[in-house]
């Protein structure tokens, strides 16, 4: 019979949302927690591919079940929003539920746009404690020389869009100053170092040791002696190669190139990647200062002077150089996470418009219902009810709907962002850190959008003519 009809279709569509959010959930989990299967090491790129899957199926499933959520969370959620407003909250309430799939199609689009932010969030904000963690137990260098063009991410270079590079007479120039005992440079250039397809590679000058605890696994820091490589752990496991053995040294897109030994393994570290080449070893193959990009210089002192005197003595020597700047550790941490904000930043203004897409979806479906419901409102303007209580009524629909979508939104990009994190700490990623503080401003932002969205819609219905909406 048709009322049979009626009964099993919700129940097929919930029972495949339900297997393919449960599928979706184990994809997701694999690709964040299993690194191997059968003893063969599964690499970060099917990893994220699994996530990837996993988040594409968690979509669907909750499209799926969602007119089933939204009558869940109006009799929940909905029930505690709306009780300080006594008949007129109740009734906003019960409007939520009259048509659940046009409600959980507004919803979804919240959904999608607040978890693309959350999971951006989570990646941001792990991102921050990853390189913040890296600095403070990495670099034992007391100053740091860098661009004033902006802080570039250690141990990835792109050339010179992140920041300017320094000069190539920085270095020397510095060295020659009271107070300082050793000078290291990091930088990249155009090499291809064992027929890796990467544009630039990592390039230290100087016995790194020196300036850089990176925890070598086996075999010993390269110096600034003999040419020579060093490899990070996950590298070393997806190529098979160790101490002892040579690779191939050549300008990027180019032969002629030489072999070098790698002289150790480290743990993996954003500071260098997951290569490193000696100067003297890059410098057979690229002669030219001008083809390498500097990004910073570490400076140890002799402990002749102060570290206030130590810091005078260097600002004053690299007057001359206009684009550079002497930090101390704080204050180069501290650059690397405004860079980050600033790239978040960005990504939030992209975002900002697939929120602005929402809005405008329970804009639309505010308006079909109270198009819907035009006589209705007309008896309630007729017995009594306030035009101030029919904004009220309107807006508590519309802040239902978008809490809905927040609050489902914010746990699947915040267990999205789980699993990416955790599919990169093979690359170096520090464990997963939730912005608790963001997480609850977009709450608040949902109220805020809530409220925005049924401005129009609620003016309007509260400027129903009675008689003539009764006529009608």
């Amino acid at each position: 019979s048709a009322d049979n009809r009626r009964f099993t279709r919700p129940m097929t569509s919930n029972l495949l949302a339900t297997a393919l959010i449960t599928l979706a959930i184990s994809l997701i989990v694999a690709g964040g927690l299993v690194s191997a299967v059968n003893d063969e090491e599964l690499g970060t790129e099917p990893r994220l591919g699994l996530i990837a899957a996993g988040a594409l199926l968690l979509f669907s499933g909750i499209a799926l079940i969602g007119p089933s959520l939204v009558r869940a969370i109006s009799r929940t959620l909905g029930v505690v929003v709306c009780a300080p407003f006594g008949a007129i909250g109740r009734l906003a309430q019960r409007n939520t539920l009259r048509n659940p799939r046009r409600s959980a199609t507004t919803a979804l689009a919240v959904t999608l746009s607040v978890g693309l932010v959350s999971c951006v969030g989570v990646i941001g904000a792990t991102t921050r404690a990853s390189v913040f963690n890296t600095v403070e137990s990495s670099i034992t260098a007391s100053f740091v020389l860098d661009s004033i063009g902006g802080t570039a991410v250690p141990g990835q270079p792109t050339g010179g869009s992140r920041s300017l590079s320094l000069s190539a007479a920085v270095a020397p120039h510095v060295a020659t100053t009271e107070g300082v005992e050793d000078v290291g440079v990091l930088m990249s250039a155009p090499l291809q170092a064992n027929g890796w397809d990467n544009e630039a590679t990592t390039v230290f000058r100087g016995d790194i040791d020196t300036f850089m605890d990176i925890s070598v696994r086996s075999g010993e820091a390269f110096t600034d002696e003999e040419p020579g490589a060093m490899i990070s752990t996950t590298y070393a496991s997806q190529s098979d190669l160790g101490v002892g053995d040579t690779i191939t040294l050549n300008p990027y897109g180019a032969d002629g190139g030489i072999r070098i030994p790698i002289t150790g393994v480290y743990a993996e570290t954003g500071l260098l990647g997951h290569m490193a080449i000696n100067f003297p070893a890059a410098e057979r193959v690229l002669t030219s200062p001008s083809a390498y990009h500097r990004s910073q210089v570490f400076i140890t002192p002799d402990g002749s002077v102060t570290d206030q005197q130590l810091r005078e003595n260097l600002t004053q020597a690299v007057s001359q150089f206009l684009v550079v700047q002497v930090k101390n550790k704080d204050e180069f941490r501290g650059g690397l996470g405004t860079q980050i904000n600033q790239l978040l930043g960005i990504v939030y203004g992209l975002l900002a418009l697939a929120v602005v897409i929402a809005v405008l979806g329970i804009v639309n479906t505010l308006f079909l219902s109270l198009s819907e419901r035009t006589r209705e409102l007309g008896i309630l303007r007729a017995n009594g009810v306030q035009r101030t209580q029919i904004r009220t009524m309107v807006t508590l629909e519309s802040v239902i709907l978008s809490l809905h979508g927040a609050i489902f939104g914010i746990a699947v990009g915040t267990f999205l962002g789980w699993g990416v994190v955790s599919a990169l700490r093979s690359r170096g990623m520090a464990p997963v850190e939730f912005p608790w503080t963001q997480i609850g401003w977009m709450l608040l932002a949902a109220v805020v959008i809530g409220a925005i969205a049924a401005l129009i819609p609620a003016h309007m219905a509260s400027r129903t003519a009675p008689l003539e909406a009764i006529s009608s």
